[in-house]
């Protein structure tokens, strides 16, 4: 078998589906479409707020993910998040309680 890819909304947003290889797959990551226009790194600080919001993140090593969202609170963590894309508007990444390595920003 092999990943699948499920378009999940009217946007063209997609949950992938990793193979397992034992006949089941596993969480599901979200990929956004469409062109990113900047990048950034993110260097997860308790003080700082990320230097543009993000519409997006890219977690490159699963862990999980402390963040500030755009008018919901602050110090959500996301556990356990897979390698892929994640759309959210986010404007902080907190170092303590994020494991997850190599974030980068889009917007």
């Amino acid at each position: 078998m092999a990943d699948i890819s499920i378009p999940i909304d009217a946007k063209g947003n997609k949950a992938k589906y990793i193979d397992n290889e034992d006949g089941t797959y596993s969480q599901a990551v979200l990929m956004p479409t469409g062109t990113v226009q900047n990048a950034f790194a993110i260097a997860p600080s308790d003080d700082d707020d990320l230097p543009n919001p993000a519409t997006a993140i890219y977690v490159g090593v699963e862990g999980d993910v402390k963040v500030d969202l755009v008018g919901t609170g602050t110090g959500i963590v996301f556990k356990a998040m897979p390698v892929g894309f994640y759309p959210m508007h986010a404007t902080k990444i907190y170092a303590t309680d994020t494991t997850a390595t190599d974030i980068v920003g889009v917007y």
